[in-house]
């Protein structure tokens, strides 16, 4: 391995997460939201009510629930 990889598992997360993700709200239609993860490349949301974080949306969730839809 070379030297960036060196320690990576004893790095605190910090250092690497995404700082300010984008967020949606509870209340977002689920075709919006899995148009937010498409264009930004995201895979997934974490769902804001206000200041507080509710949950999370992933790729998976999204075509879990387009696939329910076709049923």
């Amino acid at each position: 391995m070379g030297a960036a990889a060196d320690g990576w598992e004893r790095q605190p997360v910090a250092r690497i997460m995404t700082e300010d993700p984008v967020t949606v709200a509870p209340e977002m239609l689920v075709a919006d939201a899995a148009r937010v993860l498409l264009e930004g490349k995201i895979g997934c949301l974490p769902v804001r009510d206000g200041e507080t974080i509710c949950g999370i949306l992933t790729i998976s969730d999204a075509l879990e629930a387009l696939l329910s839809a076709m049923r």
